[in-house]
C-alpha cells in the first residue's frame, strides 16, 4: 500500500515540472533541420524553402564596414563651413566632396555643430555624391546635424548618393567603352541556383556584373492569380531581375556561374535573358550625424490625396527624403538619426521620407533611427526606410518610429533584402495636419518583391505583412510577395484592433516561423489568390526556437571554414539494399540531381575504395553498383559525378551486420 502511495505521489509531483520542460524545450522548423544546406534544387513553384540570407549587405557580410581615417577633408577647417548653423554651409560641404572625389576618395568630416543646407533650384539634393570611396562623417548622431532649411522639396532629397545611370537597363551606346553584350537562357531556371544556362557565352567573362530578366508576360501574370489587376501593365511591372557577378563562364557547355543564387524563377517563355550592367557607384558610406527639415509652414492640405493638389503642403513635400541611394553597391549608412529642430512647430523631424534604396544592391543600414514625417499621405510618403527595385541590402539595428509605413519593400526587381533586429514602432502618425495617415503597417508594399526575410524584427503598436494588397495603387498592388520569411518576430503591443504582428498572405507559399513577446498572433489566412496557405509554426514559440536569428545562424555557416556551397552538381544519398538469406550481397544506389547539371550528360562513376577482407564489387548502372559476396564490417564508396567542366564527389560507409 505504501508503495502505490509513494507512485501516485511522484506522479502528481512531476505534472509541472513535465510541463516546465515542455514549454522551455527547444525547437527547430521543420524547414530548416541541423543539416540544412542551401536548397539549389528545390523547385520555386511548388516547393516550401529556406533560403540562404547570409549574402545580403555590404560585400556579402563577409567583412566588417571599413572605418577610413586618411585622406580627412574637413569641411570647417579646409571648407569653412559654418558649424554654428547661423550661416548656409551647403557650398563649403559639397566643395569638400569634390575634392574628395577629385583625389580619390576621402573622408568628408563635419565636426560637432548644426549645418543649415538645402538645394539649389535646379539641383535634386542638397549634397551630391557621385563618386566612389567617399566616406561622409559626422562626429557622432548626438553631435553632428544637418539641417535642410528647404521647405519646399518636392521629388529631391537632402543627401543623394547615384551614379550617372537609373535602372538596370544594358549600358547606353554613348557609354565609351561598356560592353553591351546579351544573350537568351537556354534552359528555364526554376530553383535558387548560381548555374545559369545561356545560349551564348562569347561576350562574357568572368567579373562581369550582369543582370538576369524576365519580363511579366501574361503568362507570368496569371500563374500570380493577378490577370485582373496586372494584364496590360507588362513593360510597367517590369519582370524579374537580378543583379549579378560572373564567378566563372563555362563556354564547353554554355553556362555561367553567378556570385548569388537567384531568388525566383526565370522561364524563357518570359523571354529570359541576361546582358551586361550598368556601371554602379561603389564604396561610399555615410555616418554619425543627424538629419532633419525645417517643416512646410503651409496649414492646410496634409490629407491623404493632397499630394495631387498644387500649393497645398502635401504637393510640396511630395516624394522627397533625407536619403536616397540610387544605383549604388557596397555602400553603407549607419548611426544616423532624424532629428527635431526647435523651430518646427509640431513633431516634424523629416519632410515626408527617410532613406530611400532605388536599383541598389548590397547596401548595409546599420543602427539608424528615423521618425515623424510631416506628410504620410498618399503616392508613396511617409515611408521611414524603402527598398524599391533593390537586393541583398541589409538593414540591422535600426528603428522606424511614427510614421505609415516603417519598413516597405517593393518591386519585381527587389529580392533577397534582410531585416535584422529592426523595430517599427508606432505606425499610422505624421506631423502635419490632425498628426493620422490612413497607411499603416511595416509591409512589402507591391509588384512581387520575392524572397525577404524579416527576423528577429519587433512590432511596437504596429505589425510586419506580405500580403494581397487588391486594387490598392495606380496600378493594382495586388500580389506583393513570395517566399519571404518572418522569423522570430517580437510583439510588444497591438496597434489599435489589429490583433497580430505578423499578416502573411502570399503568392505560392510564404514562412511564419516563431513568434515571441508580449503580443504574438499571427494572421495567416489565405483566399483563392494567395492559396496554398502560409507555413506557420511556433507561435508564440520563438523564445526557444533555435537558431534565435536565422540570418546569423547562416552567415556564421557561410563564413565557416568548414562549410563548402552545395555542389552544382548534386548526388543524392546512395542506398544500402541487403538482401539474400545469408546476406551475401548490397545493392547500393545513387542518383545526380538534374537541375545542377549544366547539359544533363553527366557521368556517374563508382568506386570501392575500402572494404574488410576482399570483395567484389560491381558497376551495375551510372546509378548502382553491386557489393558481393561480402564480410561483416565498413566498405567505403565513391561516387562521383562529372559533365567534363564541373564534378562533385561523395564518399559513403556501408556497414554490413
Amino acid at each position: 500500500m505504501a508503495s502505490r502511495r509513494f507512485h501516485f505521489s511522484v506522479l502528481i509531483f512531476s505534472i509541472p515540472l513535465l510541463l516546465a520542460a515542455e514549454q522551455n524545450e527547444k525547437w527547430r522548423s521543420e524547414l530548416y533541420p541541423q543539416d540544412w544546406l542551401p536548397p539549389v534544387h528545390t523547385n520555386f513553384e511548388t516547393n516550401k524553402l529556406i533560403q540562404d540570407f547570409s549574402y545580403a549587405g555590404y560585400h556579402y557580410g563577409a567583412v566588417k564596414l571599413p572605418e577610413p581615417y586618411n585622406p580627412v577633408f574637413d569641411a570647417v577647417a579646409r571648407f569653412h563651413a559654418d558649424p554654428t548653423g547661423k550661416r548656409d554651409s551647403t557650398s563649403a560641404i559639397q566643395r569638400a566632396i569634390d575634392a574628395a572625389a577629385k583625389a580619390g576618395g576621402g573622408v568628408v568630416f563635419l565636426p560637432e555643430g548644426t549645418y543649415r543646407i538645402h538645394p539649389d533650384e535646379k539641383e535634386s539634393s542638397c549634397l551630391t555624391i557621385n563618386s566612389p570611396k567617399i566616406i561622409l562623417r559626422g562626429a557622432g548622431a548626438d553631435r553632428t546635424r544637418l539641417l535642410n532649411t528647404e521647405r519646399v522639396m518636392r521629388g529631391k532629397s537632402i543627401i543623394q548618393v547615384s551614379s550617372t545611370v537609373f535602372g538596370w537597363e544594358l549600358p547606353s551606346k554613348r557609354v565609351k567603352g561598356a560592353k553591351r553584350a546579351t544573350t537568351p537562357l537556354s534552359r528555364d531556371v526554376t530553383t535558387p541556383t548560381r548555374l545559369i544556362h545561356v545560349e551564348s557565352t562569347e561576350e562574357f567573362s568572368t567579373g562581369d556584373w550582369i543582370v538576369l530578366r524576365a519580363d511579366a508576360t501574361e503568362e507570368f501574370i496569371a500563374e500570380h492569380n493577378a490577370t485582373d489587376h496586372w494584364s496590360g501593365h507588362n513593360k510597367a511591372l517590369g519582370g524579374v531581375r537580378f543583379l549579378r557577378q560572373l564567378k566563372a563562364v563555362h563556354p564547353e557547355v554554355g553556362a555561367v556561374e553567378i556570385d548569388i543564387p537567384v531568388r525566383y524563377y526565370l522561364k524563357i517563355r518570359d523571354q529570359a535573358r541576361m546582358h551586361q550592367a550598368p556601371e554602379l557607384l561603389e564604396e561610399v558610406g555615410l555616418e554619425d550625424f543627424s538629419i532633419a527639415n525645417l517643416e512646410n509652414t503651409q496649414a492646410d492640405g496634409w490629407g491623404e490625396p493632397d499630394y495631387k493638389t498644387e500649393a497645398s503642403g502635401s504637393y510640396e513635400v511630395h516624394a522627397c527624403y533625407a536619403i536616397r541611394f540610387i544605383n549604388v553597391r557596397n555602400a553603407w549608412a549607419r548611426r544616423i538619426k532624424s532629428w527635431h529642430p526647435e523651430e518646427n512647430k509640431t513633431k516634424t523631424h523629416i519632410l515626408a521620407n527617410g532613406i530611400r534604396c532605388d536599383w541598389s544592391r548590397s547596401i548595409t543600414i546599420e543602427r539608424c533611427d528615423f521618425q515623424w514625417p510631416q506628410y504620410g499621405g498618399g503616392g508613396g510618403n511617409g515611408y521611414m526606410y524603402r527598398l524599391n527595385n533593390s537586393q541583398e541590402i541589409l538593414v540591422r539595428r535600426s528603428a522606424a518610429r511614427n510614421m505609415r509605413h516603417g519598413f516597405d519593400i517593393a518591386n519585381m526587381s527587389s529580392s533577397g533584402n534582410v531585416l535584422h533586429e529592426c523595430e517599427t514602432q508606432n505606425t499610422g502618425y505624421q506631423g502635419g495636419g490632425d498628426g493620422r495617415t490612413a497607411g499603416r503597417g511595416s509591409d512589402h508594399h507591391m509588384f512581387l518583391s520575392q524572397s525577404s526575410l524579416i527576423d528577429n524584427c519587433i512590432a511596437d503598436r504596429d505589425w510586419f505583412e506580405a500580403r494581397h494588397r487588391g486594387t490598392a495603387g495606380g496600378i493594382a498592388h495586388a500580389q506583393t510577395s513570395v517566399h519571404c520569411v518572418f522569423w522570430n518576430t517580437c510583439g510588444r503591443a497591438y496597434k489599435g484592433t489589429v490583433r497580430y504582428i505578423v499578416r502573411s498572405q502570399q503568392a505560392r507559399y510564404g514562412y511564419v516561423i516563431g513568434t515571441r513577446g508580449e503580443v504574438f498572433e499571427v494572421n495567416i489566412r489565405s483566399g483563392a489568390v494567395t492559396a496554398p496557405t502560409d507555413h506557420c509554426e511556433g507561435i508564440g514559440k520563438g523564445e526557444t526556437l533555435e537558431p534565435q536569428s536565422l540570418y546569423l545562424d547562416q552567415l556564421k555557416r557561410r563564413l565557416s571554414k568548414d562549410f563548402n556551397e552545395p555542389p552544382l552538381l548534386e548526388i543524392s544519398k546512395p542506398e544500402r539494399v541487403v538482401f539474400g538469406v545469408n546476406k551475401v550481397a548490397a545493392k547500393l544506389h545513387a542518383a545526380v540531381m538534374d537541375d545542377g547539371r549544366p547539359n544533363g550528360k553527366a557521368e556517374v562513376s563508382w568506386e570501392l575504395m575500402k572494404s574488410p577482407q576482399p570483395a567484389q564489387f560491381k558497376v551495375m548502372s551510372p546509378t548502382s553498383a553491386m557489393l558481393g559476396y561480402v564480410f561483416p564490417g565498413e566498405y567505403l564508396v565513391k561516387v562521383t559525378a562529372t559533365d567534363g567542366v564541373l564534378s562533385n564527389s561523395v564518399i559513403r560507409t556501408v556497414v554490413i551486420e
